[in-house]
């Protein structure tokens, strides 16, 4: 029993850390979106 627990626990951990990776992306995504939108050259480029 001791063994399945650890397990879960280890696959629990492995989740969060994921989740933390993914928002870390998308945080780092759309920090960089918006400052390529806030320049001059983004604007050109959007539009």
């Amino acid at each position: 029993m001791s063994l399945t627990k650890h397990s879960k626990k280890d696959i629990f951990l492995s989740y969060i850390t994921i989740l933390r990776l993914v928002n870390g992306i998308v945080a780092g995504t759309a920090a960089i979106f918006a400052i390529i939108l806030s320049t001059p050259v983004g604007a050109k480029i959007d539009t």
